[in-house]
């Protein structure tokens, strides 16, 4: 199961609080046991200073005695027991209560190191020595050695340490909830855009509202936003285009119906050949709309993708097309004139998409062309290559120049017997290669001052040209 980025975010903040709550009880533990021996520590030494001052020197050398008020200076507390050791300044021990120190470099280096952890009679104790000042007279210094067994202390260090652990927990506790509810309230956003993908009414591609949006979700919303609404014009064009296809198709299948039920009522061999024919004629020209439907639906596709390009050279297609098409033009007695540049015609395209643009415009030209006229077929090189088609028809008016690359349409009136794709096809190839087209009113009219022709310019983008490898 995939984690949310929501569940995702509050377990690494989880981790990483825990993970420093850990790190700061460890910081507690280390703080809590200096502080313990810090105040236990001074409170022995204190013990060592009020002991010294009992001290009692004896008039009889010295033989010195513990009063009962000093010995209970040392039991502060009920819990815990105290030994204590008195020596000379020579290290000669005086008085005690047990055997703490066992020689005097034993002593002297308890004196400098100060307090420290050790064993006593199986009890782990603190112990510490110090110097203290006398005013007797038999007696000007004494070295007084005392521990005490570590009871209080280590209450005191629970007590402590606990209310520290129990404080951080509570304040761990806390930022977690507090940061599970605005990271809570931070995503709100996304639960709301969640509710509006899901109540939207898909039919329609309907866009998301992006008023009131975070701004890190902004970028997203608007290109979603333009993602459906490029869809929803796909999905429209694609809905004209079939129902534009299916009537387009309706019209020639019911004509060869016709005339395969009038055919099979004849028995005149003329007769029925003649039918024959035009069933035949009727099969090209719906082979040639599905061949088109075909090209058009690769275009809209984005069948002719930069990635498929190459380096083609458009002297050769031309050519080539030309070639394929001669028959046609002969059949009306149609002159194609060729003018091909010298310039370098090469450029990246996609082959297909070039042959089909070059034939569309030579086959529409050929077909609005009169018996008997002139196509003219021409190519120029240099930073920007460019395919020109004119004929000798009647022209297109002005206002329809625009609507005449839309699919099926066809001006009203027109002697031409084509499907109205091929314009559209021709647009589609050329958007995909960045390539303009522009229709002007032509030179070629055939001596007949009533039929102007049309000029066809397809000019390429100067990033479309390729030098001849």
């Amino acid at each position: 199961m995939k984690m949310s980025i929501r569940s995702s975010l509050l377990t690494t903040l989880i981790i990483a609080m825990s993970v420093l709550y850990l790190v700061r009880l460890a910081a507690g533990y280390i703080q809590t046991v200096q502080l313990t021996d810090e105040v236990y520590d001074e409170m022995l030494l204190n013990s060592v200073d009020s002991l010294a001052g009992w001290l009692d020197a004896s008039a009889k050398g010295f033989d010195i005695k513990i009063s009962s008020a000093s010995s209970a200076i040392l039991t502060h507390n009920n819990i815990d027991k105290y030994f204590y050791e008195v020596f000379d300044a020579e290290g000669k021990r005086l008085t005690g209560n047990t055997n703490l120190i066992d020689n005097e470099t034993a002593l002297r280096s308890l004196v400098k190191s100060g307090p420290k952890t050790t064993r006593v009679e199986n009890s782990d104790v603190r112990i510490m020595a110090a110097d203290v000042p006398l005013t007797r007279d038999q007696l000007k210094s004494a070295t007084i050695v005392l521990a005490e067994t570590l009871n209080a202390r280590k209450k005191f260090f629970e007590k402590t340490f606990i209310a520290i652990a129990i404080t951080q927990f509570l304040a761990m506790s806390l930022s977690i909830a507090c940061v599970y509810l605005f990271v809570s309230k931070a995503f709100l956003p996304f639960k709301k855009l969640k509710q509006n993908i899901t109540e939207r009414d898909t039919s329609r591609f309907a866009q998301l509202p992006e008023a009131g949006a975070p701004a890190e979700m902004a970028p997203f919303l608007a290109e979603f936003n333009k993602m459906c609404a490029a869809i929803e014009q796909d999905v429209r064009s694609r809905e004209r285009f079939i129902s534009n296809a299916a009537h387009q198709l309706r019209t020639p299948l019911a004509g060869l119906r016709n005339y395969a039920s009038f055919g099979l009522e004849l028995d005149s061999k003329e007769e029925l050949k003649d039918v024959v024919l035009r069933i035949d004629k009727g099969l090209s020209g719906l082979t040639r709309l599905v061949n088109q439907l075909l090209a058009l639906a690769r275009a809209e596709r984005e069948y002719f993708m930069q990635e498929h390009f190459e380096r083609v050279e458009l002297n050769n297609i031309v050519s080539r097309t030309i070639s394929l098409l001669e028959p046609e033009a002969v059949n009306k007695g149609i002159e194609l004139s060729c003018e091909l540049t010298t310039d370098s015609t090469w450029l990246y395209g996609h082959p297909l998409g070039l042959e089909q643009l070059v034939a569309n415009l030579i086959e529409n030209a050929i077909a609005y062309s009169p018996n008997g006229g002139e196509v003219n077929i021409r190519t120029g090189g240099g930073p920007q290559i460019v395919f020109i088609v004119e004929d000798g028809g009647p022209g297109i008016p002005a206002e329809e120049r625009e609507r005449i690359f839309e699919r099926f349409y066809r001006i009203r009136g027109s002697a031409g017997s084509g499907s109205g794709l091929g314009l559209s096809i021709v647009k589609e190839v050329a958007s995909c290669h960045q390539a303009k087209v522009t229709i002007e009113d032509g030179n070629n009219n055939n001596n007949n001052n009533n039929k102007k022709g049309t000029r066809f310019t397809v000019t390429f983008h100067e990033k479309s040209a390729s030098s001849q490898p």
